[in-house]
């Protein structure tokens, strides 16, 4: 009897949008064969669970407090040789905790969308001769240097001009496959925009903005619902907060206080069906949110984006003109009432250049790729 393909996809709870990669290409891979078996794994669940909530929360607190001294490391870790030894150490940690699983589990191919466990799998690779078919899936328009190491037989980026970066750091060409950033089968759907609208309670005659961003706190939701308070054209305000328990219940008891209409959500599963009644998006520059926002044709405002991958993110949507990038919450009044303007047709540009640039087949060609280099 055949033996099943094993998959073990490995992430990090830094953004939620390297999981949810891990899951499209996952549902993808079983799509094409229904018969291989997956597992989905955090590397910080090996963690003391206190050791691993204090991580984050510096990691957290470090974004929204001090952004300059993440942009600091950022910069330092794709620069210092000090930078490779610190990566170093942590991937021996990692590695000393999740070994025995590894081993027990014993995958055909390993599919990293972080660069820790990347690094953790290169590690097992040099000390520990221990060699699974590891491929890594960059989910940024950006390619950091921390996610290069020996031990990865694939690279699979956002887009062609990654390509080249990946060559500078010695990649080899046939190595590597600019398919996009994988996003979920419903990005590739279209929806009846009339009944969605009315499911929700909304209007056909009335602009939609769809603010997103909020679930780890470092999106000011409040302060950008404010601004848009202020705005002359009529809007109806969809607001995600995701799994951010605080910032649901804030929204949900100043909703009286906005002059729009206003649809609050928790954490959801249909953000495709928001998107596609949506005639813009408000949101941080995470890589995962703005490709389903490029395959829904979703203009986009990039509000104060992180330094570091957002930043660089944020980049090429503006050099694609498929987004604008908001940095002083007073400005946003002023764009939001501009592009809605009845004769302004910036949108439809903004729509049309998404569309050209969009990669909803992403997971799918990566899903493909991966099982047909392992049957080779």
């Amino acid at each position: 009897m055949k033996k099943s393909l094993k998959v073990l996809f490995l992430s990090a709870p830094i953004g939620g949008g390297h999981q949810q990669a891990a899951v499209a290409i996952a549902q993808a891979m079983q799509r094409i064969n229904h018969d291989i078996v997956i597992q989905h794994v955090d590397v910080f669940e090996y963690l003391n669970k206190i050791f691993a909530r204090i991580l984050l929360s510096i990691y957290f607190k470090s974004l929204s407090f001090f952004p300059q001294a993440y942009a600091n490391a950022y910069t330092w870790g794709n620069e210092s040789k000090w930078a490779l030894l610190m990566r170093r150490r942590i991937s021996c940690f990692f590695a000393n905790k999740m070994k025995p699983y590894l081993l027990a589990y014993d995958p055909d191919v390993v599919v990293c969308t972080h660069a820790t466990p990347a690094g953790m799998m290169a590690y097992l690779k040099e000390e520990c001769q221990i060699d699974f078919y590891t491929v890594g899936v960059i989910t940024d328009f950006v390619v950091h240097r921390l996610w290069i190491n020996k031990a990865i037989k694939q690279y699979f980026v956002a887009e062609k001009s990654l390509l080249q970066d990946l060559i500078k750091y010695q990649v080899k060409q046939e190595q590597s496959y600019a398919f996009g950033i994988p996003v979920s089968i419903m990005y590739r759907q279209n929806y009846d925009k009339t009944m969605l609208l009315a499911r929700i309670g909304f209007s056909e005659n009335s602009r939609v903005v769809l603010l997103m961003g909020g679930g780890a706190g470092l999106f000011p939701m409040l302060e950008v619902l404010h601004a848009l308070n202020q705005c002359k054209t009529q809007l109806q305000l969809i607001v995600v907060a995701g799994k951010n328990k605080k910032l649901y219940d804030k929204l949900q008891k100043i909703k009286q206080s906005i002059k729009h209409e206003m649809k609050v959500f928790g954490f959801i599963h249909n953000v495709h069906e928001l998107m596609a009644i949506s005639d813009v998006l408000i949101s941080k520059a995470g890589g995962l949110t703005v490709s389903e926002a490029l395959c829904a044709a979703l203009p986009m405002l990039i509000y104060q984006p992180i330094p570091g991958q957002e930043e660089e993110n944020t980049r090429f949507l503006i050099a694609k003109k498929v987004a604008i990038r908001i940095d002083k919450i007073s400005i946003l009044e002023k764009v939001i009432d501009t592009i809605f303007r009845i004769e302004s047709n910036v949108l439809d540009h903004m729509k049309m250049n998404a569309k050209k640039i969009s990669k909803p087949n992403a997971a799918e060609n990566i899903a493909d790729c991966i099982l047909n280099n392992l049957c080779k």
